[in-house]
């Protein structure tokens, strides 16, 4: 039953993550209509959101290390409740903004779900509860796009905070549920508990932050590209994303099903090498002038397969290198999604999306090869597979 619990609060956590990112996306063309915009300056609601974030979830591992992990989750979802407010019924961008920047800051309570696991699973079943975690986001994924579009188009963009209110409301109420297990966290002898001096932990994490953001961009991107380089309609874009959705909740399965199988030695650095190609690929497509976004969208996928694959992995490694506290979580949440945000800011400012993913696909894979190499075992072991 805890199990459950435990799991209901990490799904909650997750899809209430959806709302400002994946379902708010959709958005972007009555957004810019409501307050008269225009429409590339509607990427500040996701960049700042994304920033707010990162600030946020390093606010949230120093609180929780002071007042406990339950009562910042519960305080930080009242405050994004009232964040999700601000920002309706009036037309002042800059407010809005704002808003969104507040929404990011106590939406950061979701990185507390990297702590959840680590301190309520052992390593090799974390793994597996991350990648169900991912699949129960990509089937979110899967459907938010769509969601998000018959709801502005049905109800106008404010509908999507209404419904993430509620989420807010629901999420609270499985953090309670478990509220006593957060209160006992699990120490491990045999791991470091400083993190700072731990060349292992950063390694891995910055593998997992570049990887992450091959996915995370992608989205960020992916109306702008469909809609605004290819000419597709919003209705279309939400079948593209229930498809690339479909791609990511199959990864997850895979990954939490054979994951040891997966992981081979020496594979990694193949599946790093696949995408080095894909990204080589794309760019030749964009060179030859190739106007067809499903040309694209198959590279996309296999590409979000393996650098999924990867991110998981490579952050499970990074949380076991150290004991489990909050502020380990904050760190890794917080380089993410700052490095990420960043990342999709640039690229939306840039003239092709496409090419912009492809640059990122090459960068992150070139460095996700050299970091992989620094961190590799010194000598193959039984024990080394795994990795």
């Amino acid at each position: 039953m805890l199990r459950a619990r435990i799991l209901v609060c990490l799904a909650s956590l997750s899809l209430l993550s959806m709302f400002p990112m994946d379902v708010f996306i959709s958005s972007f063309d009555d957004l810019a209509e409501h307050f008269a915009i225009p429409y590339d300056d509607t990427i500040s609601s996701i960049s700042l959101f994304s920033y707010g974030f990162g600030v946020g979830v390093l606010l949230v591992g120093i609180l929780a290390e002071k007042l406990g992990v339950s009562k910042v989750l519960l305080g930080s979802l009242v405050l994004l409740l009232m964040a999700n407010l601000l920002s309706l019924n009036h037309y002042n961008y800059d407010l809005f903004l704002a808003s969104r920047f507040l929404q990011g800051l106590f939406s950061s309570s979701f990185v507390m779900s990297t702590y959840i696991i680590r301190n309520s699973f052992e390593e090799g079943e974390g793994v597996r509860i991350r990648a169900l975690i991912a699949s129960i986001s990509a089937i979110a994924i899967t459907l938010s796009p769509m969601l998000g579009a018959e709801m502005t188009m049905r109800f106008g963009w404010s509908s999507i905070i209404v419904l993430a209110c509620g989420a807010c409301v629901f999420t609270a109420a499985s953090v309670l549920l478990i509220k006593k297990q957060l209160s006992q966290p699990k120490q491990d002898n045999n791991t470091q508990n400083n993190f700072m001096s731990s060349k292992t932990f950063w390694t891995y994490n910055v593998i997992s932050t570049l990887n992450f953001s091959i996915h995370f961009v992608f989205v960020m991107l992916s109306v702008k590209i469909f809609t605004q380089e290819f000419g597709g309609t919003l209705t279309e874009y939400g079948i593209m994303m229930v498809y690339y959705g479909a791609a990511l909740f199959v990864s997850n399965t895979l990954i939490s099903r054979f994951s040891n199988k997966l992981a081979f030695s020496g594979a990694n650095y193949v599946y790093i090498a696949i995408i080095i190609l894909i990204a080589c690929f794309m760019m030749l497509l964009v060179n030859q002038g190739i106007a067809n976004f499903y040309y694209y969208f198959p590279l996309i996928v296999l590409a979000t397969f393996f650098s999924v694959y990867l991110s998981n992995v490579t952050i499970n490694k990074a949380i076991f290198a150290v004991n489990g506290t909050p502020m380990v979580s904050s760190v890794i949440g917080s380089i993410r999604f700052i490095t990420a945000g960043t990342l999709g800011w640039i690229g939306f400012s840039y003239q092709s999306g496409v090419f912009s993913i492809a640059t990122l696909y090459l960068f992150s894979s070139i460095c996700s090869m050299g970091l992989l190499w620094m961190v590799r075992p010194k000598a193959i072991t039984q024990n080394d597979l795994s990795y």
